[in-house]
């Protein structure tokens, strides 16, 4: 089993968009593991980072802080042939989680400011089902096949395509956090705030709907035939 991280680590309440770069890691061994975004809404217990001194003009302003991570897993098989290894994944799980201990929040009461964050954590989640769709169509196909000159090389090839594949979702993402932001004042006006979480409901019911067909046990899983 092997684990691909995009990390977008998130500003909200009066903050900004501020994603990091994909990088490669295996399970975290933290003490708090990142949750995924199937366990439930956002509560006050998601937030479980250190808050920072209020001293600190960088984050003076802010009540908030989410770090959630655009993940996927993946099973495969190998050969080899003529001195070259093939991989073929068998299952490829796309996901999406908040890291606790990375997330913090100065009010954890306040049901407005928490709702706002369950905001951002849809946004994620709404662009996860969109790459598994995508995932779906035949074009992707050549994604769930690798070779190289070794069982390394043929795994870095792999994940380089599978990276390659998300950029768009991971950039897409992030616009839409901003936007998000924008429109609604970061949380604080409540017209705005309502419209666009009744339009994120709607459109996480509407890719549902799109991806129930074909859902196997897993309800998250991508496999290919032989």
């Amino acid at each position: 089993m092997n684990y691909l991280l995009w990390p977008t680590s998130l500003l909200f309440i009066w903050g900004a968009t501020d994603p990091g770069s994909a990088r490669i890691a295996g399970q975290s061994g933290a003490p708090l593991p990142p949750r995924r975004y199937q366990a439930g809404p956002l509560t006050a217990t998601d937030f479980r980072g250190e808050i920072p001194r209020q001293t600190d003009s960088k984050v003076a302003s802010l009540l908030a802080f989410t770090r959630t991570e655009f993940r996927y897993s993946w099973k495969s098989t190998f050969t080899r042939r003529n001195r070259r290894h093939y991989l073929k994944a068998t299952n490829i799980d796309l996901y999406c989680v908040i890291l606790p201990q990375h997330s913090w929040n100065r009010a954890p009461q306040d049901r407005q400011l928490l709702d706002h964050e369950q905001g951002h954590f849809d946004i994620t989640e709404t662009h996860i089902r969109k790459a598994i769709l995508k995932l779906r169509e035949p074009a992707a196909r050549k994604l769930f096949r690798a070779s190289g000159n070794s069982r390394m090389g043929a795994v870095r090839r792999f994940e380089e395509n599978l990276s390659r594949f998300m950029e768009p979702f991971v950039a897409a993402s992030r616009k839409r956090h901003e936007l998000y932001d924008r429109v609604t004042g970061h949380g604080t006006k409540p017209v705005a705030q309502q419209h666009e979480r009744k339009r994120q409901k709607h459109e996480l019911h509407r890719l549902a709907e799109q991806l129930r067909p074909r859902d196997r046990a897993s309800n998250r899983s991508q496999s290919r035939p032989e």
